[in-house]
């Protein structure tokens, strides 16, 4: 299957560039990374040459797919104005820092509009939307990451990001982001071949293959429908082994990139990138117990 398979890594440490080198530790294919502390509206300054310094490794490296997410603040959908503007500013420093890098998407989640009526925020997301893409600088999409259902979810379901996406009109620099956690927090059954087909179908349904940009692939530690978003290592959660080989060998997903945001450090993301490669080369999996960072067991061709 043409997927390639990454880790969320850090961008920059000091002011200089390391995600090429945390890539190739780790056995990433493709990359996602933060721009700015993603905890506060404050941005760093921008070193030209520290950018010309990573383009230059992610291309000597091979990691040509590159996508930014931008900070966890943003909240296009909020009823309060400050945060909306807030939001947007960010948003548009983003999109310039990932034209600046040569980088594919930016992912922003969808929000919430908690206190606010939902057909109003959906409008009004929307319009914002369309401000920022009319700014945006050519070349990086902007990837809106359905959320976990929680209360207020302005695109929590496929249907609903349809719903943002039509309000938004033709948009061509304009994609979605799917997070597997948040799906099956959003209800979604993703544990097996069956679900996973029914999920690729609302999205042909509601949003169409071609606006689909990323796929972050991360197992849950809660039960389908819980609403919560708490991420957990591939194959050892709700999800299941079962349900990320469903993913990888789905023809609909074929060349989406797959990105882990799971926990824990260096071995813990060799063994979910290990897992998920497996997975895609049609081996079967067997997960040690303990230790995620054990990775797998035994890999073995399915008899």
């Amino acid at each position: 299957m043409d997927i390639r398979i990454g880790m969320h890594v850090r961008g920059f440490a000091a002011g200089k560039p390391v995600a090429a080198a945390d890539a190739i530790e780790r056995g990433a294919e493709v990359v996602q990374f933060f721009t700015s502390n993603p905890r506060q509206w404050r941005v760093p300054p921008v070193d030209p040459n520290s950018d010309a310094l990573m383009r230059s490794q992610m291309r000597d490296a091979g990691l040509g797919r590159m996508f930014i997410h931008a900070p966890y603040l943003i909240n296009l959908a909020s009823p309060t104005a400050a945060t909306r503007e807030a939001s947007c500013r960010t948003v548009e420093w983003t999109m310039r820092r990932a034209a600046d890098l040569g980088v594919e998407g930016v992912v922003v989640h969808a929000g919430h509009c908690v206190g606010r009526d939902r057909a109003e925020a959906v409008e009004g997301t929307a319009q914002l939307l369309r401000r920022l893409l009319a700014s945006a600088p050519k070349g990086p999409r902007l990837l809106v990451e359905l959320t976990s259902g929680a209360k207020g979810a302005v695109a929590g379901v496929l249907s609903q990001a349809g719903e943002l996406l039509d309000a938004c009109g033709d948009q061509p620099g304009m994609g979605i982001c799917l997070d597997t956690c948040h799906l099956h927090a959003a209800g979604y059954d993703l544990s097996g071949p069956e679900g996973v087909d029914r999920m690729v179908g609302e999205v042909v349904r509601y949003v169409g293959l071609d606006r689909l940009g990323l796929v972050h692939a991360n197992d849950s530690r809660d039960p389908r429908d819980s609403r919560r978003d708490r991420h957990w290592h591939v194959g050892r959660g709700e999800i299941g082994v079962e349900g990320f080989r469903a993913l990888v060998e789905h023809p609909g997903l074929a060349g989406t990139p797959f990105i882990c945001e799971t926990p824990g450090g260096l071995e813990d993301d060799r063994a979910n990138l290990e897992v998920l490669k497996s997975l895609r080369e049609g081996l079967r999996v067997v997960l040690r117990a303990g230790d995620p960072g054990a990775g797998v067991e035994q890999v073995a061709r399915p008899n």
